[in-house]
């Protein structure tokens, strides 16, 4: 549904797609949030990018294979994400946390007095991924 979110210093709406929450192994933690993120990012910005510039990966512990974009850049900021993700859960019997994937649009807006533009982020979509740990 749509929520009020913050952007930078400017409140607007934007659609958020919270899914249910999913209950994995430690060791699944980076293979699952690997899949996920990198389904999500290739269908919101599959018309911004040419169509030759992904690959299919097949999952190491799940018989599904994704597709994620041939950019190193991406997949380097993907990996850095979940490691500090996997990193930060706690090893006790059981944790909870959420991992969220928000997309930003970037608009000139008059500054102060109109002397200057500044760019502001804006969100127009935010996915959350909530997860227990078992």
């Amino acid at each position: 549904g749509r929520v009020r979110g913050r952007a930078g210093a400017r409140l607007m709406n934007y659609e958020h797609c919270q899914l249910e929450e999913l209950e994995v192994e430690h060791f699944q933690v980076k293979e699952v949030l690997r899949c996920l993120l990198h389904s999500i990012l290739y269908q919101r910005i599959l018309g911004a990018t040419p169509s030759n510039r992904h690959r299919e990966e097949e999952s190491t512990l799940f018989e599904i294979s994704y597709l994620c974009f041939d950019d190193e850049s991406v997949r380097t900021t993907v990996e850095e994400r979940i490691d500090a993700f996997a990193k930060s859960l706690d090893r006790a019997n059981e944790a909870r946390g959420q991992v969220d994937l928000s997309f930003f649009e970037r608009r000139q807006r008059k500054g102060l007095l109109g002397l200057h533009n500044v760019e502001e982020r804006v969100c127009w979509e935010r996915w959350s991924v909530p997860l227990v740990v078992r």
